[in-house]
């Protein structure tokens, strides 16, 4: 299942038009690789790209950098349940958007909304793109 959440965020990082920087399947192929201890497996995107894209780059349904940041969140999560029907990690996920979201000024209900279209307009992507999950 982790594989998949995994995939479900650099997926859904590529059809956004965000590249990802660094990419560890397990903490053990960090250790390996890297020499690092304590390291969870993830996907760290290149944050200035995402900065600095504007909305008419991909302009088909996100339009800010947040709503990106949201939906390469939520798509670990949204891949376990379009593959599983069902998901049991991205409780980090869900912990890190919501401090961002928060940090960035955006009120309680506004987060929630965030979260939500998110979480929405990610399954809905997935599901057209199942087969590459696989």
């Amino acid at each position: 299942m982790q594989s998949i959440h995994e995939a479900g965020h650099l997926l859904t990082a590529y059809l956004v038009g965000v590249l990802p920087q660094r990419y560890r399947l397990s903490s053990l192929e960090a250790f390996q690789n890297d020499g690092l201890l304590n390291v969870q497996a993830g996907t760290v995107m290149a944050d200035s790209a995402m900065k600095a894209e504007s909305s008419e780059s991909h302009p088909a349904v996100l339009t800010s950098p947040l709503e990106k940041y949201a939906t390469i969140s939520l798509a670990g999560i949204a891949a376990e349940y379009v593959v599983f029907e069902r998901a049991e990690g991205g409780e980090s996920d869900l912990i890190l958007l919501d401090q961002i979201l928060r940090a960035s000024g955006m009120t309680r209900r506004e987060c929630v909304l965030t979260k939500r279209w998110a979480a929405l307009a990610v399954v809905c992507l997935l599901r057209e793109k199942r087969p590459l999950l696989l």
